[in-house]
């Protein structure tokens, strides 16, 4: 017995130790991996699933910027297009079956998240992982058609709330997703949002959102204003002096971070040029600088490579621009079952991540 006992000892010294690995570097091994691998991690152990689920758990955005856009063949026919940050375009399947092409709107995104309505319905989608559930306490409130619906969709993180904001002309609606309610924050809303803005959606900076609007004359769109998700208030952001007669804002999007913003030329004899500028520190309105001047009436996306490569777009056509060279590339999207289709809004983007709501 002896004997025995000393052989298992010998044994037992000859284990290797366990190794212990600080939990911040497995954060940060995590959250480089594909999004599709971390979906698969999450069935290793109850800690990993926690991490991974929890809304706190952050990916560099680097590499996992996507534009959605949405295009329709006919009335009665759309599809979705996902643009990756090297501008391949990939066809995804509807979430919610066939889309009727007239009577659907991309209304926001967060945490790679997008909110749309389609058909008297509006849902909560990742297309990342697929997840996609419906909002039926929003179906009431959203009808066809949307013309003057201004909407964004941001995520509170005092209060671990994802938040959709519906403005309606003077009424403006907030929706906190966890606990399924909505209630109006301000019945005499004092902006108005110009119809021939590039998109009506909420442009996502420094966990705000963002809309042109105007006060008084349609000619003076010249404001933004940004939602503060944590008091629900409405502020004004600070903005440029007008450069060489670029006045009116013809749409935002959001350069290595930074918020721009197109600026159309409406006075002298190159009228309907753009120049796009970027909001370099947020807040700060010395920080806008003037980056590049287009002859179309487009409006930054997203960027990369530092903003060497910009995703611009309208609502009919999307295509990229080289700050280097000053060239310009159309990207075509179209649908399978007709070569002429159109896109049937101005891309929204989203970053890959595993998110999804936690309902109350």
């Amino acid at each position: 017995m002896e004997i025995v006992t000393e052989e298992i000892d010998k044994a037992e010294t000859k284990r290797e130790p366990i190794v212990f690995i600080p939990n911040d570097l497995i954060i940060d091994i995590l959250s480089r991996l594909p999004v599709k691998t971390l979906v698969r991690f999450k069935s290793v152990c109850k800690s990993w699933q926690a991490l991974i689920s929890d809304l706190k758990f952050s990916f560099p955005t680097k590499g996992r910027i996507h534009a959605m856009c949405f295009t329709k063949a006919s009335l009665m026919d759309g599809t979705f297009y996902s643009l990756d940050n090297e501008f391949v375009v990939e066809e995804l399947p509807s979430p919610v079956g066939p889309i009727s092409g007239d009577e659907f709107q991309l209304l926001g995104s967060c945490n790679g998240m997008l909110l749309f309505w389609s058909s008297g319905c509006t849902y909560i989608w990742n297309p990342t992982t697929r997840w996609c559930r419906e909002l039926s306490q929003l179906n009431g409130l959203l009808s066809s058609p949307l013309h003057n619906i201004s909407s964004g969709l941001c995520y509170d993180k005092s209060t671990d709330d994802y938040k959709a904001v519906i403005i309606d002309t003077r009424l403006v609606y907030m929706a906190s997703l966890r606990a399924r309610k909505i209630k109006i924050i301000d019945n005499n809303f004092p902006y108005r949002v110009p119809s021939i803005q590039i998109t009506t959606s909420g442009i996502l900076v420094n966990d705000h959102l963002h809309w042109v609007v105007y006060e008084g004359s349609l000619e003076n769109w010249q404001l933004i204003v940004y939602f503060d998700e944590r008091t629900n208030v409405f502020n004004q952001l600070p903005m440029p002096e007008t450069v060489e007669n670029y006045e009116l804002i013809f749409g935002l999007g959001v350069l290595d971070g930074c918020l721009s913003m197109s600026r159309v030329l409406s006075k002298g004899q190159a009228v309907g040029n753009i120049l796009v500028t970027s909001m370099r520190e947020y807040g700060v309105k010395e920080s806008w600088t003037a980056l590049f001047a287009l002859q179309d009436w487009v409006a930054p996306i997203f960027s990369i490579k530092s903003n060497e490569q910009v995703l611009l777009a309208n609502t009919f056509s999307m295509g990229s621009y080289n700050t280097k060279n000053k060239k310009t590339k159309k990207i075509c999207v179209r649908n399978n079952k007709c070569q002429n289709s159109t896109l049937a809004n101005c891309p929204v983007t989203y970053v890959e991540s595993v998110a999804s709501i936690r309902w109350g």
